[in-house]
């Protein structure tokens, strides 16, 4: 199920499943708070979710041509020791329009991340998708049998 729920109920949520974790957001490297290998790992986290993104980025494209979204989502994972993603939570920022079907199928697509760290670690990231006017397009292709 969607959490449709604030960044804040987010990451108490996951503090209170997995007692002790460690919660990054992207670009969140802080000198002063941060050992140099926990600024280490969350600069690779923040490398290798970008290299990820682009699949979401294409699902929206794929999603929007059958429903107009935009706005902002942001995703919040734990990653297990093992690289795996253990949970993905997902919420839109208010004003934000996505369709159940594009949170889900992003969520699908999340879970098959595979992220080295060395501990339980949950890593926040946000993307912002924009309206497009690809109405003209989505029309040849809706004559076209496409939809």
């Amino acid at each position: 199920t969607i959490r449709q729920i604030t960044s804040t109920a987010e990451i108490e949520e996951i503090r209170r499943r997995h007692v002790g974790i460690k919660i990054a957001r992207e670009g969140e490297i802080n000198v002063e708070e941060q050992t140099p290998e926990e600024r280490t790992q969350l600069a690779n986290i923040d490398q290798i979710v970008s290299t990820y993104k682009p699949q979401l980025r294409k699902l929206f494209r794929i999603e929007n041509l059958v429903t107009n979204m935009y706005g902002t989502i942001e995703i919040t994972i734990v990653i297990k020791s093992n690289g795996k993603i253990d949970e993905v939570l997902i919420s839109q920022a208010s004003g934000s329009k996505f369709t159940d079907s594009f949170i889900e199928k992003a969520k699908e697509i999340v879970y098959k991340w595979n992220i080295k760290v060395k501990e339980t670690t949950a890593y926040s990231f946000r993307m912002q998708f924009y309206k497009t006017k690809i109405d003209k397009i989505k029309y040849a292709l809706l004559r076209k049998g496409f939809f």
